[in-house]
């Protein structure tokens, strides 16, 4: 109650836009701290506003970092002969449309446990956009798999008649929280 006592003594004009609002909530508090240091009215949005720009700034310098050590920088040639080459190669043949396996949009399960764990989430839960439709489970049936690569093992899969490379396992990253984190923000900032 006293901020918005304040912010209505503060602007004469009322402003239904909330950016321009928040814009002038800054402005005021940025004006008070500078004119009270030790009022504490604002303190906490004024702590906030620091820790973001912080945060912004420590996520700056982070991202070039996790790229080198990622190998994303790499020139395509270097990245080749450098990074790549030393994944073992597992070449395969593609797969005509009847036989692909596992059947596209489809959630898989290895064992009921797992199913019974994810089952209501998948079909049920809040999706993070409400317009994409829901896929159907799917029991693993191993002796469908073309290939099972161990969670220790890192590989590159290229087409066996091309030699394009058609997926790459790199379990080092797989097993690191940041870098997940990063992916996932990604997909996620993707999204909107």
């Amino acid at each position: 109650m006293q901020l918005y006592t304040i912010l209505q003594n503060q602007f004469s004009t009322q402003s239904s836009d909330l950016q321009k609002l928040f814009s002038d909530l800054v402005s005021l508090a940025n004006i008070s701290w500078n004119q009270e240091p030790y009022n504490t009215i604002f303190a906490p949005l004024l702590r906030a506003i620091q820790t973001l720009q912080n945060n912004k700034s420590h996520y700056r310098k982070k991202r070039p970092l996790l790229s080198y050590n990622l190998y994303l920088g790499l020139p395509p040639d270097k990245r080749d002969n450098e990074f790549l080459s030393s994944l073992p190669a597992i070449a395969l043949p593609k797969l005509s449309k009847p036989e692909i396996y596992s059947p596209p949009n489809h959630w898989i399960y290895e064992s009921e446990e797992i199913r019974a764990l994810w089952q209501d989430h998948v079909l049920h839960g809040k999706q993070p956009d409400s317009r994409l439709r829901r896929d159907p489970l799917l029991k693993l049936e191993e002796n469908q798999l073309q290939l099972d690569i161990a969670g220790s093992q890192s590989s590159l899969i290229q087409d066996e008649a091309t030699g394009e490379i058609v997926a790459n396992v790199f379990r080092p990253v797989m097993g690191h929280p940041p870098v997940m984190g990063h992916i996932f923000d990604f997909r996620h900032t993707a999204r909107k």
